[in-house]
């Protein structure tokens, strides 16, 4: 006892020192004053069991005070929280349970009895004031409210129900059934109330605690129910086993039941069913026949099926499944009770406990077990003897049974169980009952019956759904055995569908339920993993199954579309529904992507129906903006599965639908990720739909080549086209997913972009499957895209995600690197050279070790050389003996060592000199070789051997080759990946080496480098780019921005070094290049400023990317891709300075049909216009500045020119040395093709030369022929049995050689191209026509040269593609017309038929109206999307066709005619051609950098033609020409190697009098004059008294500066003096075109024009050419009228000082050159001094012309009376030209550049009559006698023999060869005829003047018209004397020349290339 005492002691000293603010029984602790938290010294634990200790004071009788105050504390805890009550009846429990051993029961229950009592004293009064007060309550609501506030009354009312002891009490049990009637009212938590209520007899107290065991019993965990409930449960079972009364115990097990519903497993296996009394064991025990409490029974075991499922047979044990069923069937109580338990309201609960254990019941079964239980159950429950609402209850759960069956064994359907055709034969008998209760109509007017039948018809539906999924997987098992087992097995099933059920389904469809919707597309959602088999023709195992399983599944798609029609016409409503649901919406999504088109278009018809959209575009965009997760999710989900599936089925439709939801996604203007800021979960999901869509990319490439096998081939090559496009626009989108990611977490922008590329990393190594295609625009797509994501990898310094890629691109790339190459098998892909090296380069920067490397130097032998490289080595020696034997060319060219040879060719070992006779070269040649294939055997060798050493040491390496299903075997495929084997050259015997060749190499092999290919790859610009956009455009300086002189190097004439060549070119490059922005930018006009709205920035290669659009472009105003732009956050760009701006490129450019104008811009800002001004959705604006393409092209070619061939020969400009030809080869070239020497041995150089070739041509010296001469000897067809006859038309040939023909210029481009046109002379003396492609832009191309456009070309070959596509598109618009109509119609009709189901009325005939718009409209959308299709499909094949078509062009073509810049156009770089020789035309005008530009294509010969004396290159900036950046390469090459330049020396321009001082001071006398050219030119003006071949008239006049040009009015007014004097005094003569005014300055030449239009009118500027001496090289005139305008008081000459200038000016006249100057200031230049004391030496000095031409010059008497008109022309009608206009022509020396008539044969130096005209009176090539020139006395006359003169002056010479026009055959006497004047040109005469032009005018040419007439040969020595022209004159046909007639140029055009 003491120790009970010392107990009670120690509890209450505990309790007693507590705070008031803790509670003595929970946890709780109440906040002290203040707020101050107390933290008490005892634990929870510790002051509940002191509380129960300092109880048992109340066991002792001498301790009343002490109980008293004991009491009252205990009295207060229990008031102040609930959870205070629950834990002191729960220690009591404890408390007597531990007290029980030591103090006996009796006792115990004595003093517990005592507490109780206590208890009920406590909580009486409480409750009956509770009472009260609810009595005294307005409703029962407001006091429940107030009871919330009243603790005491609270806890009392839940000590009740944690004690229900209490309740024994009458007052206490009255008072709390009067408050459980409250509804709000519930037990708080686990009270032992929950257990005992449930027994009681009062319904108020079993309401209650059912209740709350719904609401509680959840959340009640296993501790919680062992502490708190247990032990009441275990009471109220100890009970039950005692209690005989059915009805208690039928209260008793549905009370379990309740418990064990709302409980969870755990609980009911370990403390219901572990108690020591168990309850549920007591209920198996109690089951016995004719039992009278079936009904708790019943739902007890129901109840445990449901939480236990198949665990329940363990805990009702030992009761099994077969011997349950038994049990209660065979029970006549039960089946009494089916039948005779009322069928109503009263009756539906105790149905319900008989009937819905049974569906619980099969479902707890195994599953296998369920087909051989299920048909007993089945046959029980499907009973006709029952009353109708227990049948219907019955049906319901027979349906659920029989669902139950069906769906388990789906998982066994694979294994081909038997159980499975078991459980499927089930269905088969009850199918009928599944339709009749699916599909019930009836209407019931008992309620209760229809709420059961409805579930009844839910659960059918469910059936019959699962047996529409079990039809697809019999179908998909088979697919399984057939495609995916290896090897293929025998199907399991080869079962048809139920083609009836799924008809019903579709007719009786119920269109109102989306559940129903839902449940059947999840069903068949396994359609989506099942495709075609493809049936091998090698393999003919299983193929007749195969066959069938083919027809099986084809037979599905008609059923299923009919469904899916049925579903699309459900209400808005269930749809909407259907769609809002991601997995259903998925299903139907992958339906849209089914390979049948019926099914998919079916499915569009569901989705369309759903938004109300027009098509599915527009369906997938009010997806996304509906429910973004949804679509995106879903397409996530099917990429995934499609990646793992391996399936062709839905992939092509995949592309599509995947390319739609990117273009809305990523659309500029309106994309969806582009507008707001995403949420975390949203990144996520996008960054995974980013990541799936790479790796089913992927696979489509990867399963390829195994695709193809069995798919058509076409439509592979349609379906991979589409799919590389949608690789390439979702690559081209990568920055806007980026951004997307980024958006709203700035700081991890580089994460995101690592993790995203290297998602897109992982579709590289499928990628390589596609370089074995034959497809070209895919091959060149895929190297494409495979190059810029390497780049954009490199940049960011992120690897590739397949190691594996590496290794085999290598095997395409550098096949001969693996051991296992063997040469004889076809190349592993079709890949250029060209895109082999870049690919190579891009793989190279992310793994630096990948391009193989060289053991030794590699050398190719030309195939026309040395044959194929499997010839053994000593019959190779052999036969290079026999190929030293080779003979020459058919122009006996001896061929020129190559200067660099010894640095190329391959070491030799020393021999001794074979015994050889004859040519020492030759024999020289036959040493190299010897020694080179003698050395290459020892090398092969000792490859070989350390091959073989390395092999065998080297462990071996796992290749990542292609899986079985991608095998290389396309036997029976569609040869989609069969590539062409490898071209060859075989050398069968050493004999055949000695047999005739066609043709004949004449160099040694030379090595070729690996980096060579490189020449052609587009280099880095970004060195480029970055100066450029350091550039501020409001910098004035002559300089770039913070440079200066000192950053310039002046151009060396050799250099030792690439880098010394780049470091001194570069930046003189970019100073003209900042020289043309300045010129550009003072001609920006502010009108062109342009809104631009910016929709995405990034950063890409050092540089920030904007993506924009600008909705309104002007054409005047229009950018181009390569263009500068000056971009500011002003509206006004170009005055507000102060504004933050930068210089951009346009990278791409975009225009919509729209109007908008997607704009790509790289730049360089500054960090303050970065993040203030360049956000996305910003606004900026720009101004075109000027075009960088030219400078881009330049750029590259010095980058590139490190790869180059002639690398050295630029660095060094050294050209080829001159090779002194044979007189035998330069007479037989000057026969062939009818030149003087010079040009025949310029002609035997280029074609015998390698390196470069200079060809120096002054003016006139027929350089245009000799260029046509090189042409026709390079390009010479071989030879065949066909002689030409000279004379006939030109026959067009094939030659296989090319050459780039190239120019400065577009004139000087399209004047080669037109004699080229006029045919080549072949070697043989053939006359032919090379195929000539004109690159460059039409409209900047001149018309006579645009049928050989390279555009027109190819539109003339494509003429009926594109024909063909404009007749789909107007049919294509009044279809959608169509479309629209019905959709709105059918619209109409659903609004009426919804309003009708709505109102319950009855439809009629709306719905089968319904039915046909959507047929029609299906039919129409089909229809649209096949035209859409193909449009696309034929827009891009049109592209195809177009590059292949460009590229059969070039191949087909022998002359490749571009301007410099043009030639670096990339559509050039991607074909596959190489150029070997180049043709540079006019090369002194061109900078060295743009000569460099056509090199890059393989060129090893180079031939620059040009004159250095004539105009130089224009360079803008005079800095830049200070260091010599004008320096052409010929002139640099020149100066190096003056004697290595091959000079024209004979003129057939000028009269010797205007040549005869050109000849002297620019080309030291070396300019010759051809035979008679002093009586060819001869014109009647020369009778005058001023107006002879050449005078200098001193004009008194003085400059005056115009800004930066200058004027002279004076000598202005004086050239319109003479040009009315010589045209007034010779009125008979015709001037129109004949007349050139030039000068130098440019304001000079408009106030020429304004002084001859105010005298003329405009017309006088079609009949006379004025143009600048720059502007006028290559051009000729009859009269040249040269205006000096320099005159000043003080200073230089200025401009005139460039001698250059000076010579193009004085050598453009034909017959007469008159040069307006001032003398006295001229003479301050030595030249023009020079010039002026040569014309008074020769008396053409004029010096005063005050009133010179006020009166008539002429010395001949004028022709009587008026003036007679021009002789009638011979009329001829010419062949078609470009126009109509007839223009008059005279005969020229000049044209010795065009071949012969064809029809006219040379008679004779003086045509048909050989006889000479009369002399003329007076000979202006001489000066008068008085006057001797004493520098010619040491000249001797090659035509007399004497002293003196020239030939040219000889008077003998001169009497013999008077010209004389010749008379054409049939001809009449030309008649007189009035010439127009130029004083006729007035503004009221509407008719044109006739156009006298020159037949080698830039316009005119020999095809646009009739015949032109040449009489005799060229000007070449070994021709006769051309014959001169007569006064008469001819007519033909003519295109209008760009030198009178131009055209305006386009506003806003491009600059010619």
């Amino acid at each position: 006892m003491s120790d009970v005492a010392e107990a009670v002691q120690k509890g209450l000293q505990v309790v007693a020192n507590l705070p008031e603010e803790v509670h003595w029984l929970c946890e709780k602790v109440e906040p002290g004053p203040r707020g101050r938290q107390t933290i008490p010294d005892e634990d929870e634990a510790t002051r509940a069991d002191s509380t129960m200790h300092a109880m048992m004071l109340l066991s002792f009788s001498d301790q009343e005070a002490n109980q008293q105050w004991l009491k009252g504390r205990i009295g207060e805890q229990l008031t102040r929280c609930p959870r205070c009550v629950e834990e002191f009846y729960s220690l009591k429990r404890r408390f007597y349970q531990k007290l029980l051993p030591e103090h006996g029961q009796e006792n115990l229950d004595l003093f517990f009895a005592y507490l109780e009592d206590w208890d009920i004293e406590r909580v009486e009064p409480v409750l009956s004031e509770a009472v009260k007060d609810l009595d005294r309550a307005t409703s029962p609501d407001a006091w429940y409210e107030k009871l919330q506030k009243n603790p005491s009354q609270l806890n009392a009312i839940h000590e009740c129900f944690c004690s229900p002891g209490l309740l024994r009490s009458p007052s206490i049990k009255a008072s709390i059934s009067r408050i459980c009637t409250v509804e709000q009212l519930d037990i708080q938590g686990p009270a032992a109330g929950l257990i005992t209520f449930l027994s009681m007899e009062d319904k108020a107290l079993r309401s209650l605690a059912e209740k709350s065991w719904k609401s509680r019993g959840p959340s009640i965990t296993v501790p919680i129910f062992e502490s708190h409930l247990l032990g009441p449960l275990e009471s109220a079972t100890r009970k039950a086993q005692e209690e005989l009364n059915p009805e208690r115990l039928g209260r008793f097990f549905r009370g379990i039941s309740i418990i064990v519903q709302n409980v969870g497993p755990e609980i009911i296996k370990r403390c219901i069913s572990g108690a020591e009394r168990d309850p549920i064991k007591l209920a198996v025990h109690r089951i016995q026949p004719n039992l009278p409490f079936w009904h708790p029974i019943l739902r007890l075991f129901q109840s445990l099926m449901v939480k236990l499922r198949r665990d329940v047979w363990e805990v009702i044990s030992p009761l099994t499944p077969s011997g349950f069923g038994d049990v209660i069937f065979h029970d006549r109580l039960f089946g009494k009770l089916l039948r005779d338990t009322e069928q109503g309201a009263g009756g539906e609960s105790q149905l319900l406990d008989l009937t819905e254990w049974m569906s619980e019941y099969i479902d707890s079964i195994e599953p296998l077990l369920r087909p051989t239980t299920a048909p007993s159950l089945i046959r029980q429950i499907f009973r006709n003897d029952l009353p109708a609402l227990t049948r219907g209850l019955c049906f319901k759960e027979g349906m659920k049974v029989l669902n139950s069956t069906l769906r388990a064994i789906e998982s066994e359907i694979v294994s081909g169980n038997v159980l499975v055709r078991q459980a499927n034969d089930l269905f088969m008998e009850h199918q009928q009952s599944v339709i009749e209760v699916a599909f019930l109509n009836e209407i019931f007017e008992d309620k209760l019956m229809e709420k059961h039948m409805l579930i009844a018809q839910r659960a059918a539906q469910a059936t019959m759904i699962s047996a529409l999924k079990l039809d697809v997987q019999f179908i998909a098992a088979d697919f399984e055995c057939l495609f995916r087992k290896k090897p293929p097995m025998k199907p399991i099933y080869q079962m048809n569908i139920r083609a009836n059920l799924w008809d019903v389904v579709s007719k009786r469809f119920p269109l109102n339920d989306s559940e129903f919707c839902m449940q059947l597309l999840q069903a068949i959602k396994s359609v989506l993993e099942i495709d075609q088999v493809y049936i091998s023709p090698k393999d003919a195992q299983l193929n007749e199954e195969k066959t069938q399983f083919n027809t099986r599944l084809s037979n599905i798609d008609q059923p299923l579309a009919s469904i899916l029609r049925s579903m699309s016409r459900g209400s808005l409503p269930a749809l909407d529904q259907v769609l809002s649901d991601q997995p259903t919406f998925e299903v139907l999504l992958g339906l849209m992507m089914s390979r049948s088109e019926d099914v998919a278009m079916s499915a569009e018809d569901v989705a369309l129906t759903g938004l109300k959209a027009e098509d599915k575009v527009d369906a997938l965009r009010l997806m996304l903006v509906k429910n973004f997760s949804v679509p995106i999710l879903s397409l996530t989900s099917i990429s995934r599965h499609l990646s793992k599936w391996g399936l062709f089925a839905m992939m092509p439709r995949w592309v599509k639908i995947g390319m739609n939801v990117l273009d809305l996604l990523c659309d500029r203007t309106e994309g969806i990720i582009r507008k707001s800021d995403m949420q975390t979960w949203e990144r996520t999901m996008l960054r995974v739909y980013w990541d799936t869509q790479w790796r089913c990319l992927g696979t489509i490439f990867k399963r390829s080549r195994r695709w193809a096998l069995s798919e058509d081939k076409f439509i592979m090559i349609e379906f991979l086209r589409n799919s590389m496009d949608y690789a390439e626009t979702l690559f081209d989108n990568f920055w806007t997913f980026e951004q997307a990611l980024t958006a709203s977490t700035e700081n991890t922008r580089e994460p995101w972009s690592h993790r995203l590329l290297q998602d897109a990393s992982k579709a590289l190594n499928p990628f390589t499957s596609i370089l074995s295609i034959q497809d070209e625009h895919l091959l060149q797509t895929c190297q494409k895209l495979m190059c810029k994501m390497l780049g954009l990898l490199a940049e960011n310094e992120v690897p590739v995600a397949d190691e594996g890629f590496f290794v085999n691109l290598k095997r395409y790339l550098y096949p001969e690197s693996f051991p296992d190459y063997d040469a004889s098998k076809t190349t592993p892909t079709n890949l250029t050279v060209v895109q082999k090296t870049e690919l190579s380069v891009a793989a190279s920067r992310l793994s630096p070790d990948f391009v193989p490397v060289q053991e030794k130097t590699v050398i190719e032998l030309s195939d026309d050389e040395y044959g194929s490289s499997d010839i053994a080595d000593e019959d190779m020696i052999k036969a290079a003996n026999v190929v030293a034997k080779k003979t020459q060319s058919k122009l006996d060219f001896q061929p020129a060592p190559r200067w660099s040879e010894s640095k190329l060719t391959a070491p030799k070992k020393p021999t001794p000199p074979p015994r050889t006779s004859g040519d020492p070269l030759r024999s020289k040649k036959t040493r190299d070789t010897q020694a080179f294939l003698e050395k290459r055997k020892a090398d092969l060798a000792a490859l070989e051997k350390r091959k073989q050493a390395a092999i065998a040491q080297k462990p071996k390496t796992e290749i990542l080759e292609s899986s079985d299903d991608d095998s290389d075997s396309d036997d029976g495929g569609n040869t989609l990946f069969k590539l062409g084997s490898r071209t060859k050259t075989e050398v069968k015997d050493v004999k055949t080496v000695g047999a005739p060749r066609k043709a004949v190499p004449r160099k040694l092999p030379t090595i070729r480098r690996v980096k060579d290919t490189r020449a052609r790859v587009a280099p880095d610009m970004s060195g480029l780019y970055k100066q450029i956009f350091q550039w501020d455009f409001f910098h004035d300086d002559a300089f770039p921005p913070g440079l200066s002189s000192s950053n310039y190097t002046h151009v060396a004439k050799s250099f030792s070094t690439f880098g010394a060549y780049q470091k001194t070119f570069e930046p003189l490059l970019l100073l003209e290049a900042w020289q043309s922005f300045l010129k550009c930018k003072e001609e920006a006009m502010p009108s062109g400023c342009l809104e631009i709205k910016i929709a995405t920035r990034m950063r890409s290669d050092h540089f920030v990317d904007l993506e924009t659009t600008i909705d309104n472009m002007p054409d005047r105003n229009r950018w181009y891709e390569a263009d500068v732009v000056l971009l500011s956050s002003s509206k006004d760009p170009l005055r507000n300075t102060g504004e933050p701006h930068c210089i951009a490129r346009v990278h791409t450019i975009n225009r919509k049909f729209t109007g908008k104008c997607e704009v790509s811009l790289r730049c360089d800002p500054g960090p303050a216009m970065l993040q203030n001004h360049m956000r996305t959705n910003g606004t900026l604006y720009g101004i075109k500045i000027m075009s960088l393409t030219p400078l881009e092209r330049e750029y590259a070619s010095l980058i590139c020119m490190q790869y180059y061939d002639l690398r050295e020969e630029i660095l060094t400009a050294k050209p080829s040395p001159l090779v002194e030809p044979t007189e035998a080869q330069v007479t037989k070239t000057k026969d062939l093709y009818n030149v003087n020497e010079p040009q025949a041995k310029a002609i035997i150089a280029a074609v015998s030369s390698t390196g470069f070739t200079l060809i120096q041509g002054p003016p006139g010296t027929g350089k245009t022929k000799t260029v046509v001469g090189i042409a026709g000897a390079l390009l010479s067809p071989g030879s065949d049995d066909t002689i030409q006859i000279r004379g006939a038309p030109p026959v067009k040939k094939t030659a296989a050689k090319k050459i780039l023909v190239c120019a400065p210029s577009n004139a000087a481009v399209d004047e080669l191209v037109i004699r080229f046109k006029r045919g080549l002379q072949s070697t043989k003396g053939d006359i032919w026509t090379p195929g000539i492609v004109r690159l460059g832009r039409s409209d900047a191309i001149n018309a006579e040269v645009r049928d050989v456009t390279l555009e027109e070309l190819i539109d003339a070959r494509m003429a009926p593609t594109t024909n063909a596509s404009k007749g789909n598109a107007l049919g294509m618009e009044d279809l959608r017309a169509q479309h629209t109509k019905a959709v709105e119609e059918r619209n109409a009709k659903q609004q009426q038929l919804d309003d009708a189901r709505a109102k319950k009325l009855d439809p009629s005939d709306l719905l089968s109206q319904i039915d046909r718009l959507n047929t029609t409209i299906r039919e129409q959308r089909r229809q649209l999307d096949i035209q859409r299709d193909q449009r696309k499909e034929s827009g891009r094949n049109a592209e195809i066709l177009r590059r292949q078509v460009q590229q059969q062009i070039i191949n087909e073509s022998q002359i490749i005619c571009a301007t410099l810049s043009g030639a670096g156009h990339e559509m050039l770089r991607n074909v596959n051609v190489d150029f070997e020789t180049v043709i540079i035309d006019e090369a002194a005008q061109s900078v060295e950098l743009s000569a460099l530009i056509p090199l890059k294509f393989g060129c090893d010969k180079c031939i620059l033609v040009g004159d250095p004396q004539q105009l130089p290159p224009t360079v803008l900036s005079r800095h830049a020409a200070k260091f010599s950046y004008e320096k052409s390469l010929f002139v640099r090459m020149q100066e190096n190697y003056p004697k290595n330049v091959h000079l024209l020396s004979i003129q057939y321009r000028m009269h010797p009098a205007i040549s005869v001082f050109p000849s002297r001071e620019f080309y030291d006398a070396g300019l010759k004059d051809g035979d008679g050219m002093a009586d060819l030119r001869r014109q009647p003006w020369h009778d005058s008294t001023v107006f002879g071949p050449y005078r200098f008239f001193n004009i008194a006049g003085s400059e005056s500066r115009q800004k930066t040009s200058l004027t002279n009015p004076e000598e202005a007014r004086m050239a319109l003096a003479l040009f009315h004097r010589i045209t007034e005094d010779f009125m008979e003569v015709n001037f129109d075109g004949r007349i050139g005014i030039v000068t130098p300055y440019r304001e000079q030449l408009g106030e020429l024009k304004r002084v001859f239009k105010s005298r003329y009118g405009e017309k006088i500027l079609v009949g006379v050419e004025f143009n600048t001496v720059d502007a006028f090289q290559g051009r000729e005139r009859d009269i040249i009228i040269f205006s000096c305008v320099r005159a000043a008081a003080e200073g230089g000459v200025g401009f005139l000082s460039d001698i250059r200038r000076m010579n193009v000016g004085l050598t453009r006249a034909k017959s007469s050159l008159f040069i307006l100057g001032n003398s006295n200031f001229l003479v301050r230049n030595h030249m023009w001094k020079r010039l002026v004391e040569d014309a008074k030496e020769r008396d053409a000095f004029t010096p005063n012309v005050r009133g010179l031409f006020d009166r008539s010059t002429r010395t001949t008497a004028r022709p009587a009376g008026l003036p007679p008109p021009p002789p009638r022309p011979v009329e001829y009608k010419p062949a078609a030209s470009n126009s109509a206009q007839q223009v008059e022509a005279v005969w020229d020396p000049m044209d010795i550049d065009e071949n012969s008539r064809p029809n006219q044969v040379p008679q004779g130096p003086w045509g048909p009559s050989g006889q000479p005209p009369p002399q003329q009176p007076r000979d202006w090539a001489q000066p008068p006698p008085r006057a001797p020139q004493n520098k010619d006395g040491n000249i001797t006359c090659h035509g007399c023999g004497m002293k003196g003169h020239r030939r040219v002056d000889c008077p003998k010479e001169r009497r013999n060869h008077d010209p004389q026009i010749p008379t054409l055959e049939g001809a009449t006497s030309p008649a007189p005829q009035r010439l127009k004047r130029p004083r006729d040109f007035d503004s009221n005469n509407n008719e044109p003047p006739n156009k006298k032009i020159h037949a080698t005018d830039n316009n005119v040419s020999a095809a646009a018209g009739g015949p032109s007439v040449v009489a005799g040969s060229s000007g070449g020595p070994s021709a006769p004397p051309p014959a001169p022209p007569k006064k008469g004159i001819i007519h033909r046909k003519s295109g209008a020349s760009d030198m009178f007639i131009r055209k305006k140029p386009r506003k806003g055009g491009r600059p010619p290339n």
